[in-house]
Protein backbone atom coordinates (compact mmCIF):
# COMPACT_ATOMS: atom_id res chain seq x y z
CA UNK A 1 0.00 0.00 0.00
CA UNK A 2 1.17 3.50 -0.88
CA UNK A 3 -1.17 5.52 0.00
CA UNK A 4 -1.67 7.75 3.27
CA UNK A 5 -4.33 6.36 5.78
CA UNK A 6 -6.88 9.00 7.27
CA UNK A 7 -5.41 7.63 10.80
CA UNK A 8 -1.61 8.75 9.31
CA UNK A 9 -2.77 11.71 7.85
CA UNK A 10 -4.88 12.90 11.24
CA UNK A 11 -2.85 11.06 13.93
CA UNK A 12 0.37 10.45 12.46
CA UNK A 13 3.78 12.46 12.54
CA UNK A 14 3.32 15.82 10.23
CA UNK A 15 6.47 14.69 8.46
CA UNK A 16 4.81 11.79 6.84
CA UNK A 17 2.56 13.93 4.53
CA UNK A 18 5.84 15.64 3.32
CA UNK A 19 7.13 11.80 2.70
CA UNK A 20 4.16 10.41 1.09
CA UNK A 21 3.80 13.43 -1.13
CA UNK A 22 7.61 12.95 -2.22
CA UNK A 23 6.87 9.58 -2.96
CA UNK A 24 4.06 10.67 -5.16
CA UNK A 25 6.04 12.60 -7.02
CA UNK A 26 8.85 10.43 -7.09
CA UNK A 27 5.85 7.43 -8.64
CA UNK A 28 4.64 9.61 -11.08
CA UNK A 29 8.15 10.63 -12.37
CA UNK A 30 8.56 7.07 -13.07
CA UNK A 31 5.54 6.86 -14.94
CA UNK A 32 6.24 9.72 -16.67
CA UNK A 33 9.46 7.86 -17.99
CA UNK A 34 7.89 4.52 -18.99
CA UNK A 35 5.36 6.16 -21.15
CA UNK A 36 8.00 8.31 -23.19
CA UNK A 37 10.05 4.63 -23.30
CA UNK A 38 7.11 3.37 -24.42
CA UNK A 39 6.65 6.39 -27.22
CA UNK A 40 10.54 5.92 -27.75
CA UNK A 41 9.18 2.22 -28.73
CA UNK A 42 6.03 3.15 -30.88
CA UNK A 43 7.83 5.54 -32.53
CA UNK A 44 10.78 3.15 -34.12
CA UNK A 45 8.16 0.74 -34.63
CA UNK A 46 6.11 3.39 -36.85
CA UNK A 47 9.22 4.70 -38.98
CA UNK A 48 10.32 1.12 -39.20
CA UNK A 49 6.83 0.04 -40.64
CA UNK A 50 6.55 3.04 -42.64
CA UNK A 51 10.23 3.44 -44.06
CA UNK A 52 9.38 -0.19 -46.10
CA UNK A 53 7.23 1.74 -47.98
CA UNK A 54 9.60 4.72 -48.57
CA UNK A 55 11.05 5.74 -51.96
CA UNK A 56 13.43 3.18 -53.44
CA UNK A 57 17.13 3.54 -52.28
CA UNK A 58 16.15 5.54 -49.43
CA UNK A 59 17.36 4.62 -45.89
CA UNK A 60 15.33 1.61 -43.95
CA UNK A 61 14.82 2.14 -40.71
CA UNK A 62 15.33 -0.87 -37.98
CA UNK A 63 12.79 -1.55 -35.17
CA UNK A 64 15.47 -2.24 -32.10
CA UNK A 65 17.24 -5.47 -31.92
CA UNK A 66 17.45 -5.77 -28.10
CA UNK A 67 15.42 -4.11 -25.18
CA UNK A 68 17.05 -0.73 -24.27
CA UNK A 69 19.53 -0.27 -21.60
CA UNK A 70 18.21 2.26 -19.07
CA UNK A 71 21.27 1.99 -17.25
CA UNK A 72 23.35 2.45 -20.21
CA UNK A 73 23.42 6.22 -21.78
CA UNK A 74 22.51 5.84 -25.43
CA UNK A 75 25.49 6.02 -28.01
CA UNK A 76 24.32 8.01 -31.23
CA UNK A 77 24.48 6.26 -34.52
CA UNK A 78 27.32 7.78 -36.66
CA UNK A 79 26.49 9.49 -39.93
CA UNK A 80 27.97 8.37 -43.28
CA UNK A 81 30.31 10.54 -45.27
CA UNK A 82 27.88 11.45 -47.45
CA UNK A 83 25.18 12.46 -45.01
CA UNK A 84 27.96 14.63 -43.49
CA UNK A 85 28.76 16.13 -46.57
CA UNK A 86 25.03 17.01 -46.99
CA UNK A 87 24.65 18.08 -43.43
CA UNK A 88 27.43 20.90 -44.05
CA UNK A 89 26.65 22.14 -47.07
CA UNK A 90 23.46 22.98 -45.70
CA UNK A 91 24.53 24.64 -43.22
CA UNK A 92 26.89 26.19 -45.14
CA UNK A 93 24.08 27.66 -47.29
CA UNK A 94 21.87 28.61 -44.90
CA UNK A 95 24.72 30.65 -43.54
CA UNK A 96 25.19 32.45 -47.13
CA UNK A 97 21.27 33.31 -47.13
CA UNK A 98 22.18 34.96 -43.95
CA UNK A 99 24.66 37.16 -44.88
CA UNK A 100 22.93 37.87 -48.37
CA UNK A 101 19.92 39.19 -46.19
CA UNK A 102 21.53 40.94 -43.43
CA UNK A 103 23.74 42.60 -45.97
CA UNK A 104 20.65 43.73 -47.74
CA UNK A 105 19.18 44.69 -44.76
CA UNK A 106 22.14 46.77 -43.99
CA UNK A 107 22.46 48.57 -47.42
CA UNK A 108 18.25 49.00 -46.53
CA UNK A 109 18.51 50.63 -43.27
CA UNK A 110 21.56 52.99 -44.59
CA UNK A 111 19.69 54.17 -47.84
CA UNK A 112 16.70 54.73 -45.60
CA UNK A 113 18.91 57.18 -43.17
CA UNK A 114 20.97 59.47 -45.55
CA UNK A 115 16.94 59.66 -47.30
CA UNK A 116 15.95 61.42 -44.10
Amino acid sequence: MYGMTVEQFWEGDPELVIAYRRLQELKNKQKNQELWIQGLYNYRALNAALSMFGEKGSKRVKYFEKPIDLDEPPKPEEATEEEKIKARDSVVAWLDDFKRNWTKKQKEVANAGSND
